[in-house]
């Protein structure tokens, strides 16, 4: 089986023995292949329940992040410390990217407009630059285990906005939704609704900072081999009160939630499917 391994050297990030063993192995292997786990029970015995599940994690990470869209002149430079490996996903409100941090050596995601220079008309890549920079506001003043810190902000040399967090691997909430509904045993009823709660509190913790995520949704929500449940996409987030409001000085806003859909004359955002009425 070959994968390309730098997409996928997150899912087994260097941390403890095992995790370090195995990525030496994926680092000794041809390129494109993976590691010879037989061979590496077989040389460290102890750890061999350890490093089948840290296996089994690294290929459901390949396949989830899939192979490579383009190819590497069309990604941007950014900054000397990252290293761009590949384009993970790209829509219409930006492109994110697999980087190396070459200072702290972790894989990272790295979320950013691209520039002008694609096509897009000025006023549009000026909203989305906005919109990135409201992102990475919002990120650096919520923290809490359901919402991936912000690592980094900057800007290339041609003015896009970029930031860094957490690189995390696993299936969007739509997908265990329809793993449920087919029968899947690994998805019971009861541990999806865990992760429905857990996206509950990462919510109300936001709600009790003050800030509204206006686009929840199912492909909005990460899950991780794991368990750990993650809400992505903060990019037309807002906090409420006067604008420009910031969180950084730690004071904690009322919030009345009767009124936080409340507005007048505010122009609808988010995905019309999941919008309350």
């Amino acid at each position: 089986m070959t994968t390309d391994r730098g997409a996928c050297e997150s899912s087994a990030a260097p941390g403890t023995e095992a995790e370090e063993l195995f990525l030496a192995a994926v680092d000794a292997a041809a390129d494109g292949e993976l590691p010879d786990i037989d061979r590496l029970v077989a040389d460290h015995p102890a750890l061999a329940t350890k490093l089948r599940e840290i296996e089994a994690s690294y290929r459901r990470a390949c396949a989830a992040l899939g192979p490579p869209e383009v190819g590497a002149n069309d990604l941007p430079e950014i900054a000397p410390r990252y290293q761009v490996r590949r384009e993970i996903a790209s829509g219409g409100m930006g492109t994110v990217l697999e980087v190396w941090d070459t200072e702290l050596r972790r894989l990272l995601a790295m979320k950013l407009v691209r520039s002008r220079g694609r096509g897009s008309r000025p006023d549009d890549w000026g909203s989305r630059q906005r919109r990135l920079r409201n992102e990475a506001r919002m990120l650096g003043q919520l923290v809490h285990p359901g919402i991936l810190p912000l690592h980094d902000v900057g800007e290339t040399a041609t003015g896009d906005v970029w930031f860094t967090m957490q690189l995390v691997a696993g299936s969007h909430l739509g997908t265990l939704i329809e793993r449920c509904h087919d029968g899947d045993a690994e998805w019971t009823t009861p541990r999806l609704l865990g992760v429905v709660l857990r996206v509950c509190e990462a919510m109300a913790y936001a709600h009790s900072r003050g800030v509204l995520h206006r686009d929840l949704k199912p492909d909005n929500v990460m899950v991780g081999p794991f368990g750990e449940t993650y809400v992505l996409d903060w990019g037309l987030a807002r906090v409420l009160g006067e604008e420009g409001s910031d969180l950084a000085s730690g004071a904690t806003p009322r919030v009345d939630v009767e009124t936080l859909g409340a507005g007048s004359g505010a122009v609808a955002v988010g995905t019309p499917s999941y919008m309350p009425p």
